[in-house]
Formats: structure tokens, C-alpha cells, sequence
């Protein structure tokens, strides 16, 4: 932030607070709110926590239901729209997020 920024919410009236507030904090999470979005993604997706844990279990569950019902296309069809959607959801999610907190 430009020295003179800070000044001129000084000279406004701001407290120093309100300054750090709304003229140092507010543009900077402005500016790195995308790229902390678009890391939280990326660890949901290739964090060793959600693989271990969260993908072998879908597809344990997938491999049982199609060895089943012997609809192994309609399974992993649903299997992978499923985590298609999870990740959509939480995209859209942290979008409305960052437009609802970040507005001008």
C-alpha cells in the first residue's frame, strides 16, 4: 500500500485501526484471496489425507456395487460425478464466499 493511501485515511479522520482495516488489510485480502482459494482446492484435491482416506474408499464402494450389479459404467459414471460435484460445490461455494466478503 502506497504511503499515500495511509495518509489520506488519516486525514479523513480514520483511527489507526480503521486505517489498518479497511486500507492495509482489506486490498491485501482482495489481492491473495484467489490464490488462497484456488490452494485450498488444490490440497482438498491432491492432499494425501483426501486420497488416502476419501478416494479409495469411493472407489472400494464402486468396485463392490459394480461387481454386483454388473453395471460397471453406470457406477464409475456416478462414482466420478460425485466427486465432480463435491468439488464443484466447494468451488462455488468459496466464489459466493470471497464475492459476499471481498465487496467493495
Amino acid at each position: 500500500v502506497q504511503p499515500g493511501t495511509i495518509e489520506a485515511g488519516s486525514a479523513l479522520g480514520m483511527t489507526p485501526v480503521q486505517v489498518f482495516l479497511h486500507v492495509r488489510l482489506l486490498p491485501a485480502l482482495r489481492a491473495s484471496f484467489p490464490a488462497l482459494i484456488n490452494q485450498f482446492i488444490m490440497l482438498f484435491l491432491f492432499s494425501s489425507v483426501a486420497s488416502i482416506i476419501a478416494l479409495p474408499e469411493l472407489t472400494y464402494v464402486a468396485m463392490n456395487t459394480a461387481s454386483k450389479t454388473a453395471r460397471t459404467f453406470e457406477v464409475y459414471l456416478f462414482t466420478g460425478l460425485f466427486y465432480y460435484v463435491t468439488c464443484a460445490v466447494m468451488v462455488n461455494g468459496l466464489r459466493f464466499f470471497e464475492r459476499k466478503t471481498l465487496r467493495w
